[in-house]
């Protein structure tokens, strides 16, 4: 009875020292969180930072590199143009109750971008191995965002930013 009794203190203590590990999110990061859950999704999982850069036109257009920032500028309310210049940091998150967990069976991952310590605008995505252009933090395309066709979109976003 002693050694049960005292494996289960010894586990009891282990599962302490993670929960005391673990830090509460703060700065850029809370941010990010009250965002996502100021649009009305519930967080799952936290996933942190996944990318940091600095905005120039040239991520706009005119290289393979660029089409991962037109798609995800092309789903923003806001244009990219104020942003010129500024670090922009992107945090991932897994939500439940987004639209697009009905239309794939999976659950969706957010990302919200950050400058100056604000959050500028987000994407999404669902978390199932496909390719594709990702959806505004709502699940909308670019042609619903924009009300154009793709090819409208496009050659707009070309005379703009090439």
């Amino acid at each position: 009875m002693k050694r049960v009794f005292g494996f289960g203190v010894l586990v009891a203590l282990f599962l302490l020292i993670l929960a005391g590990c673990s830090q509460p999110i703060t700065g850029d990061e809370k941010t990010a969180a009250d965002y996502v859950k100021a649009s009305g999704y519930k967080i799952s999982s936290y996933k942190g930072q996944i990318h940091k850069y600095i905005l120039v036109k040239s991520k706009l257009y005119g290289s393979i590199e660029s089409l991962q920032y037109r798609q995800m500028w092309g789903v923003q309310r806001n244009e990219p143009d104020p942003y010129f210049g500024k670090e922009i940091t992107i945090y991932r998150f897994v939500v439940s109750d987004h639209p697009l967990e009905e239309l794939y069976k999976t659950s969706t991952s957010v990302y919200v971008m950050l400058s100056e310590g604000k959050a500028i605008g987000g994407y999404s995505f669902p978390n199932k191995n496909m390719v594709g252009a990702v959806y505004s933090m709502d699940g909308r395309t670019v042609e619903e965002v924009t009300g154009l066709t793709y090819q409208e979109w496009a050659a707009q976003w070309q005379r703009k930013y090439e």
